[in-house]
């Protein structure tokens, strides 16, 4: 009987393994100085994981690459921003909202609180290379008629120093990698509006195997992680957003 048990356990088939696909969003995933992830979007993930029955390969890329390789198939998870242009007809996205992060306009504290639209009407805003925004804002950017100047960077921390330094009049940023970076340049928060909460859930690669099955697979997991009383959800922004958009 136990050689019998031990050949059973030995043929039974391994978990099936899924490219999961992230870049830096400090502090809610981010690699640390040995390569190892770590933050409550990776914590989520693998509880969901682990409860659907799948093993994962982490696989850490700049945004566009991501992207690309959703698109392409390459990875076959991201745990980010719901409606991201160009790649809403290439992926899938759960049912379950998982948190939100916010999208905030930021400025220093010798400027006072914009109007929104007509303050920022031929202004320099910093925009992050690599992020993408929602259409509504994309099409706000694009408005002839706002004479918008945008100045690109690739990192909040160097978003915050091109603003201190004067080099633009505001920020759009992301509320919780310019908390990190502020807090990192030992620095009290900047004041900001909140113009939009963007939902968080599983995007899935249409060219993933079974992406349909996988999407419902997820969803059932999160839902009886759910249901058993644990508190996964991530954590929402601290405020509700302010500023609805013209």
């Amino acid at each position: 009987m136990l050689c019998l048990s031990t050949a059973t356990a030995q043929a039974a088939p391994a978990s099936p393994e899924l490219v999961v696909g992230y870049y830096d969003f400090p502090p809610e995933i981010y690699t640390d100085a040995e390569g190892f992830v770590h933050g409550p979007v990776i914590d989520l993930t693998r509880q969901v994981l682990k409860e659907a029955g799948y093993r994962a390969v982490y696989r850490q890329l700049a945004s566009a690459r991501l992207y690309r390789d959703l698109i392409e198939g390459n990875i076959d998870l991201w745990v980010g921003a719901a409606g991201k242009p160009g790649l809403v007809e290439h992926t899938l996205e759960s049912r379950n909202i998982l948190g939100q992060t916010r999208i905030n306009l930021y400025f220093r504290p010798d400027t006072r609180p914009p109007r929104i639209p007509e303050d920022l009407v031929g202004k320099e805003l910093i925009v992050l290379g690599g992020y993408s925004y929602s259409q509504d804002l994309a099409a706000l950017f694009d408005n002839a008629d706002m004479a918008l100047q945008l100045r690109r960077t690739g990192t909040h921390e160097s978003a915050l120093q091109m603003l201190m330094h004067r080099r633009a009049d505001y920020v759009l940023g992301y509320q919780s990698p310019m908390q990190e970076a502020v807090r990192k340049a030992g620095m009290d928060m900047l004041p900001h509006l909140a113009l939009q909460d963007v939902p968080i859930r599983f995007i899935i690669s249409r060219r993933s195997h079974d992406s349909l099955g996988l999407r419902d697979a997820l969803d059932r997991a999160y839902e009886r992680l759910s249901q058993d009383n644990q508190d996964i959800r991530l954590p929402l922004p601290s405020a509700r957003a302010a500023w609805p958009l013209p």
